[in-house]
């Protein structure tokens, strides 16, 4: 998917119910949560993000600020209608 010109990619673990959105760490990736992502897939759906700069998403994107990665997760939410969504990173 894009925003903005940016490629940004995700792992979507599955699972049903209540959405939960995963961000990694500055220096990570999305398959980083695999294994919590597992077990919170019994009861929720499930869905990581590679931010930008990181993992499957755009390498070198020209704005890495805290704004346009905030912005991105919101997009992702929307694009994947994940609302009402839990947020853990």
């Amino acid at each position: 998917m894009q925003r903005a010109g940016v490629r940004l990619a995700f792992w979507d673990f599955g699972g049903q119910g209540l959405a939960v959105l995963l961000l990694h760490g500055l220096a990570g990736h999305s398959k980083e949560w695999a294994e919590t992502a597992s077990w919170l897939a019994t009861r929720c759906r499930v869905v990581a993000l590679d931010a930008r700069g990181r993992g499957h998403s755009e390498r070198f994107p020209p704005d890495l600020s805290r704004e346009a990665l905030v912005a991105d997760a919101a997009f992702v939410i929307e694009a994947l209608e994940l609302a009402p969504v839990v947020v853990i990173g």
